[in-house]
């Protein structure tokens, strides 16, 4: 279960890493002391003795049935309960609830609460568990790359500064020129087209916080947006504004960058 944390972690699947890592610790403790793992009432009072813990609830604050008072008791006073893999598990109380109820509660986390606590926990848990793991220590971890790909007919380098800045903030800019769209292709033609590239895409950058900036041709976008945005890729549009200035007999058209919008 925790390697299957870590696995969540490294793909920015932040909702599930941390699932896996509180009942990673729930599932410890109930091995610890001989309880089926699958006894869901078991793991419920496992679960309490951590929130109490976390929470620091007094006795006539716990929610519990009179018939499992004492054994939660227990529990709570048990050298066990008392340990870093405990106080790790009963850290993690707030920051699930935090996630699992979209931020709807009186003690909010950001979004980089969220993350840099379940890397510490994940980190802490790992020195803990598996101390003379020397392969781990030796290649540090690190967090997937972020990536803006660029895929247009318009390479960055002609970009205004203000367009590469904006796209900075989505992470290192790659691109991908745009395909040569013949207008006689037919739908099963774009369609196949689309996969291949989305297959070339998730091979290349699919390791990384990926964000796809396409602009082109509209069926073909249209086909690889939706395949990128069910690969949970997120993919936007630049947007400009139009400035007609006179110079003399003409017209010229210019365009300002505004922002990048979701599709």
């Amino acid at each position: 279960m925790f390697a299957a944390a870590r696995w969540c972690f490294d793909h920015q699947q932040y909702q599930q890493s941390l699932t896996f890592l509180q009942e990673g610790v729930t599932t410890f403790f109930c091995e610890k002391y001989g309880i089926d793992i699958i006894d869901r009432n078991k793991r419920g009072l496992v679960n309490s003795a951590l929130k109490i813990i976390s929470e620091e609830l007094a006795e006539n604050e716990w929610i519990v049935d009179e018939e499992n008072k004492e054994e939660l008791k227990n529990l709570i006073n048990s050298n066990l309960l008392n340990s870093d893999v405990a106080r790790i598990g009963s850290s993690l109380v707030g920051y699930r609830n935090d996630y699992n109820h979209c931020n709807m509660r009186k003690e909010k986390f950001t979004p980089d609460d969220i993350i840099k606590k379940i890397q510490t926990c994940l980190d802490k848990i790992e020195s803990l568990l598996y101390p003379n793991d020397d392969t781990a220590q030796a290649e540090p971890r690190t967090v997937a790359p972020k990536i803006f790909l660029n895929i247009s007919n318009h390479p960055f380098s002609l970009w205004s500064d203000e367009q590469i800045e904006a796209a900075k903030e989505y992470g290192m800019i790659e691109e991908m020129k745009f395909p040569k769209i013949e207008p006689d292709m037919t739908q099963k033609e774009i369609a196949d087209l689309a996969y291949e590239w989305h297959k070339k895409i998730m091979q290349q950058y699919g390791d990384g916080e990926l964000t796809v900036h396409i602009m082109g041709e509209m069926t073909f976008t249209y086909s690889l947006v939706s395949l990128l945005k069910e690969s949970g890729v997120h993919c936007v549009a630049s947007t400009t504004e139009r400035n007609v200035e006179d110079d003399g007999d003409k017209k010229i058209s210019v365009f300002r960058f505004v922002a990048y919008r979701e599709y």
